[in-house]
């Protein structure tokens, strides 16, 4: 009896562990205009800064500091995230709907 046991006990723990692998980066399509090309697309959807901050990009094996916003529209829920990626370009980083922005729950 105290055999099955412990051969159990092992075979779970055989099963049980789970690997925890490295992040990898990924590499996906954006969409990137010239920034008044991207306002004028976002205005088309009623879209308004909510806010704005200042946050790290990784391009190839180099960090930069880059002003996002995201824009939303409280009327239909729209709202979209956009990346200054430099002076000429814009890029529309994800777009979605619907918010929820009481927490109290």
């Amino acid at each position: 009896m105290i055999m099955i046991r412990v051969l159990i006990t092992i075979l779970a723990s055989l099963f049980s562990y789970s690997a925890v692998a490295a992040p990898i980066w990924a590499e996906k399509p954006i969409q990137c205009a010239s920034p008044s090309e991207v306002f004028d697309r976002m205005d088309k959807d009623g879209l308004v800064p909510l806010f704005s901050s200042m946050g790290n990009a990784r391009v190839e094996n180099d960090i930069y500091t880059k002003m996002y916003a995201m824009l939303y529209n409280a009327d239909n829920g729209k709202w979209a995230f956009i990346e200054f990626f430099d002076e000429e370009t814009t890029c529309v980083i994800v777009v979605g709907e619907g918010v929820d922005f009481d927490v109290s729950q």
